[in-house]
Parts: C-alpha cells; sequence; structure tokens
C-alpha cells in the first residue's frame, strides 16, 4: 500500500512534470520559430568565393549515389572552387566502378575504419579547401545551394551552416509523411534557437563547415555513433556558432519499419551518449545554455516516458490522463496545421496513426534509455536506402517534392528574407 501512494504521490507526478517541461520548451521554440522577422536589405556573396570539399563518406550505395554525384555536377558553384570526395572501404570495388567515370571526382580509399567519424577523419588530412561540405549518400540539393548558405555565413558569421530537410520518397508511405512534418517542426525550432543564440545542430546530411574550426577540435569523435551531434556540441562550447541555411535538402526517409526502427535507436542512443560524455563541460555554461543542451540532447528521454505514462494513465486516475490527452492533440494540431504537402486522406491516416506513431517513438526511446544506462554501445551502421526517389524521379522529382515539403512555402519565405537580407 505504501508503495502504492509513493507512486501515486511522488513517482508520477514527476514524470508528468518532466513530460512537461520537454513538451512546453518544444512549444516555445515553435512558436518564436513560427514569428516572421522582418528585413529590408540584400546581402552580395563575396567577390573571391572560397574553396569548398564535397565530402560523402559511402558504403555499398553505388547506384543512389550515381544519382547523388550527378546532381552535384550540376551546381551553380564555380568548378575550379569546388572539390568532390568520395570516402570509401578499400574493398567496395562496385560503388568504385560506379563512380569512377565521373571526371574531377577525388575517391579515397580507407581500410579499417570503425564507423563514419573514422572514415570522415582519415579524409580530414586530405582536405585543403577552404570549407568542407559535409553530405549523405543521398542528399540532393539546390543548384545555388552553396550560394545561400555562404549568405548565411558571411551575414551570421557562424563557423556551420545547414539545410533544411525533406524527404525525396513522401509518396512512399506513412513514416515518410510523418518525417516531412518533423522536418517542419526542425527547422522552426533550429530557426528560433539561431535568434536566441542556442546551439543549432550541423546535421551530417548537409552541413557546410570551415575546415579550420573541424581541426581546432581534432576532427570526429570515433567512439561516438552521432558524430554530427558530438561535433555540432564541441564547436558550439567553443564559442563557434551554427545556424539554420533557406535551402532544401531532399534525403530519403525510413519508409520500411525495421530500417526506421534502427535509424532512431542510433540517433537516439548517439544522443544522449554525447550529452554524457560532454557534461562536465555544459556545467560551465550559463544557466539558460545548460537547459537548452538538456532539453536538446536528452529529448529521447522524455518520449521515453510516455508509454510509462499511458499505463499509469490506465491504472490510475490523475494528471497522467489529461497530459496524454494534451499530447495526443499536440500531435493533431501540428499535423492540422500543414498547409500544403499531403492531401486530406493523408491528413487523416496521419492523425488516426498519431498515437501510435508517439508509443513507437517511445519504445524506441526507451530502449535507448536502456542501452544507455547499461552502458551498452551499438556499433554505427549507415540507413538502409531504397532509391525510391530516383525510379520515381518523373512522378515524384526533388523539385516536385521540394514545393510539397514540410510546410516549405511559408517556411522557406521566412528563413530567406531572414537570413539573407540585414
Amino acid at each position: 500500500m505504501l508503495s502504492v501512494d509513493i507512486l501515486n504521490t511522488i513517482v508520477i507526478p514527476v514524470l508528468d512534470l518532466i513530460i512537461l517541461a520537454f513538451s512546453f520548451y518544444a512549444a516555445f521554440l515553435l512558436l518564436v520559430g513560427r514569428i516572421k522577422h522582418e528585413s529590408s536589405r540584400f546581402l552580395d556573396l563575396p567577390l573571391e568565393l572560397p574553396t569548398v570539399t564535397v565530402l560523402l563518406v559511402v558504403k555499398e550505395e553505388a547506384e543512389i549515389l550515381r544519382y547523388t554525384l550527378q546532381r552535384l555536377f550540376g551546381m551553380k558553384y564555380p568548378k575550379d572552387k569546388l572539390h568532390i570526395m568520395l570516402v570509401v572501404d578499400d574493398d567496395d570495388e562496385e560503388t568504385v566502378q560506379t563512380c569512377s567515370s565521373f571526371t574531377g571526382l577525388e575517391i579515397l580509399k580507407v581500410k579499417g575504419r570503425r564507423g563514419k567519424a573514422s572514415a570522415l577523419n582519415q579524409a580530414l588530412s586530405h582536405i585543403q579547401s577552404e570549407l568542407i561540405l559535409l553530405l549523405d549518400s543521398d542528399s540532393i540539393l539546390e543548384e545555388d545551394a552553396l550560394e545561400k548558405m555562404l549568405l548565411i555565413m558571411r551575414k551570421q558569421n557562424t563557423l556551420a551552416v545547414s539545410g533544411i530537410p525533406y524527404p525525396l520518397n513522401e509518396s512512399e508511405g506513412l513514416l515518410p509523411q510523418i518525417f516531412r512534418l518533423e522536418c517542419d517542426a526542425w527547422a522552426k525550432m533550429s530557426s528560433a534557437k539561431g535568434r536566441l543564440g542556442l546551439l543549432v545542430q550541423a546535421p551530417g546530411f548537409c552541413s557546410l563547415i570551415t575546415t579550420s574550426s573541424i581541426r581546432s577540435i581534432e576532427g570526429w569523435d570515433e567512439s561516438l555513433i552521432a558524430e554530427d551531434n558530438d561535433l555540432s556540441l564541441r564547436l558550439w562550447v567553443k564559442g563557434g556558432r551554427a545556424c539554420l541555411a533557406p535551402s532544401k535538402v531532399g534525403i530519403e526517409a525510413p519508409a520500411k519499419l525495421g530500417v526506421f526502427i534502427k535509424q532512431r535507436l542510433r540517433w537516439y542512443k548517439g544522443t544522449i551518449d554525447v550529452y554524457r560524455k560532454h557534461f562536465r563541460n555544459i556545467l560551465k555554461l550559463d544557466l539558460f545554455k545548460q537547459l537548452d543542451l538538456f532539453f536538446t540532447y536528452l529529448s529521447p528521454t522524455a518520449a521515453a516516458l510516455i508509454i510509462p505514462l499511458i499505463i499509469t494513465s490506465i491504472v490510475f486516475d490523475g494528471t497522467s490522463r489529461m497530459i496524454l490527452l494534451g499530447l495526443f492533440l499536440l500531435q493533431m494540431l501540428s499535423i492540422s496545421m500543414v498547409n500544403d504537402g499531403p492531401s486530406k486522406i493523408h491528413k487523416a491516416k496521419l492523425v488516426l496513426i498519431a498515437l501510435l506513431y508517439m508509443i513507437l517513438q517511445s519504445a524506441i526511446c526507451l530502449t535507448a534509455v536502456f542501452l544507455a544506462l547499461l552502458s551498452i554501445d551499438l556499433k554505427w551502421t549507415k540507413t538502409e536506402k531504397s532509391g525510391f526517389h530516383i525510379v520515381h524521379t518523373s512522378e515524384d522529382s526533388p523539385k516536385s517534392s521540394l514545393r510539397k515539403a514540410c510546410g516549405s512555402q511559408d517556411m522557406l519565405k521566412v528563413l530567406i528574407k531572414e537570413y539573407t537580407t540585414t
């Protein structure tokens, strides 16, 4: 009886407060991110454009990579300033043979790598350019993406800028549809954090970073599977800022449940590990920055509590039921706020599965938290790609996906106005 009283009066209210705190912080950032920022004057690119190395670490992704390279070589950036480097395992002959036909492409074979961070570090010593553009094998950029990102670096005086993701395979299933909503939320929150002087992550799917800043922190941490989140944090702790650029980046979202679970488990476990490793350095920051990093890197812990919240709402009366209802309504509100993109039928489907998706995410996050608490390491694994966007290029091309992407019209206009002018 005593244990039930303790559970009802102490444990459950604490869990409820944790979920509420994370939810309110996310809502605050979304609200700030939706506020339009008026500006007046356009900036020009510098007369002397910097040299850029496009860096791709790939593993057995020949056909997808061929399409990505075709798009990269079609970019408007001056060819004498742009260098494309492909990092592959020394035994990945299929990828090497497929890409060897591209003139001007440097293929760097590495051996004995222990994940993506290891390959990136081996490539770093070969790079001579001023900037590094990190991409994934499926990252599809706009033709003027580099110009937009350089404008942001000049205006904001940052060490890194990142693009806004959208799913190339939006019509492949419900998971890519939900991913588009997540992209919209991430973009708004990142925009808000940039305005507030907080951490903006530089993800590996598309980030332009100064080479000197990466070398100043001795490259990527090979002990972590979330190497991009770790790099973002270490740069920011040392005073290096990052921000979002008004440039859309198409990436393939997992459409199969198994691929989705593996990807998210790696993301969430890796994010928690980054926070644990840098906890002491985080404590040296001011309180607002500490709280931001807490909410950013430990967000999987809040999602992990949704399943316990559902159980307690069924077993006990109290606030848990109201909080659960509020979270579900927030999910539905986010879906209904998408002006373009999915049809009404698709929106209805997403609303119907909102609760199931919350439970799925919670289960993955619970697993990630337990693995972190037990100090069980996960090996870095690439997310499997189906190449859906290549097969369906005519009907679901990157250009058409761009127009449909995550409320892109309003969000993109706001970002262009905010970041390319003063």
